[in-house]
């Protein structure tokens, strides 16, 4: 448990968090606001049946993605971040105008309560080196690739163990509430 507190206190993932977070929210506010994408009705209405595994594997290969964004110096991630927030924001608007806010929201939280911290935590990952190096340079301060790299592989397994929990709650729970 100590080193989850110790990774979580690192400068550059807790800033990367907040540009994470900020985006995410702007994009979000601009996807409920603003008809920027094509309408997301019909999204809730599609009753399929998913599975704890294959919503799993969806959600836990996003987070890959995201984490591989450090190849790209977090530039991936701010695409992805920036199209996720602007298609839930839409998503949202619209299954309210369909089902009403309780229905909608409701729906919407009992697993997105999970997924979209892991949405931000991944995508904050794949931000990080960028940051890292800034800031280490900014500050002087020697960077510790073997402990930067033991810090990514715990989150790794936050990831994939919240990234679980999500998909059991989205594909047992969320379905539970009937769209009236």
């Amino acid at each position: 448990m100590e080193s989850i507190k110790i990774v979580f206190k690192y400068k550059p993932l807790q800033i990367a968090l907040y540009v994470s977070v900020i985006l995410f929210i702007l994009s979000f506010l601009v996807g409920f606001l603003v008809d920027l994408l094509p309408s997301s009705k019909g999204f809730f209405g599609e009753e399929k049946a998913l599975t704890t595994f294959s919503l799993f594997v969806h959600n836990f290969s996003y987070h890959i993605l995201n984490v591989l964004g450090m190849i790209t110096l977090g530039l991936y991630n701010f695409f992805s971040l920036t199209l996720n927030g602007l298609v839930i924001g839409t998503t949202l608007k619209y299954a309210i105008k369909e089902y009403g806010f309780l229905t909608s929201f409701l729906r919407l939280f009992i697993h997105g309560f999970l997924e979209v911290p892991l949405i931000l935590l991944s995508s904050s990952i794949g931000i990080m080196p960028l940051i890292a190096i800034i800031y280490h340079v900014s500050q002087e301060k020697k960077f510790h690739f073997k402990n930067f790299l033991k810090n990514i592989l715990l989150l790794l397994l936050i990831l994939l163990i919240f990234t679980l929990i999500a998909a059991f709650l989205e594909a047992h729970v969320s379905s539970l509430i009937k769209l009236t």
